[in-house]
């Protein structure tokens, strides 16, 4: 199971960290749908990257949780997350030498969920070594976090949430009933 771990977030006010926590849980509970991968890899050949690796080499690095910054094979995302204040059209960013990752409050206190996890994928592209040149729209990086907020804003929470606690409740209620026969 891939887990979304948050380290650290600084300079958010308790509605910012709430709203950013949810949309962590949401993005978390949607990498680990099945279902998700399959329609990451139906839009997969459209993504203007995808001669340099294959598909399931992108899943298998994502889901590693082997960043820049953190290379065991972990299957988490370390999430260390900075708010700022600016004038400027930039929803985040991040630089090669640091894990932490800066958010615009401006931006965010207007975007939904799902833009939200969007921009998460989005920067822990860029610390699994991921780049876009200026803001080509195209780039695997621009297009993961766009596909994931198209999906999360689309589909509501509860039937996101509804598949992943069936998921577990079956697999609790399985691991019952083996436990008495």
């Amino acid at each position: 199971m891939f887990k979304i771990d948050i380290k650290g977030i600084k300079k958010a006010t308790p509605k910012e960290r709430q709203i950013f926590k949810q949309a962590a849980k949401r993005l978390e509970i949607l990498l680990n749908l099945d279902s998700f991968w399959v329609e990451v890899e139906n839009h997969y050949p459209y993504w203007e990257n995808k001669n340099y690796y294959t598909f399931e080499a992108f899943k298998n690095y994502f889901l590693s949780g082997a960043d820049n910054f953190n290379k065991e094979i972990d299957r988490d995302l370390d999430l260390y997350v900075t708010f700022y204040y600016s004038f400027k059209s930039v929803v985040g960013y991040t630089h090669p030498s640091t894990y932490w990752t800066w958010i615009n409050r401006r931006i965010f206190k207007n975007n939904s969920i799902g833009q939200i996890a969007g921009n998460i994928c989005h920067e822990y592209c860029h610390n699994l070594g991921f780049g876009h040149p200026n803001t080509n729209r195209k780039s695997l990086t621009y297009q993961f976090g766009y596909l994931v907020a198209d999906i999360i804003d689309k589909k509501s929470a509860k039937t996101i949430e509804d598949k992943y606690l069936k998921k577990s409740v079956w697999a609790r209620i399985k691991s019952f009933f083996s436990k008495i026969f």
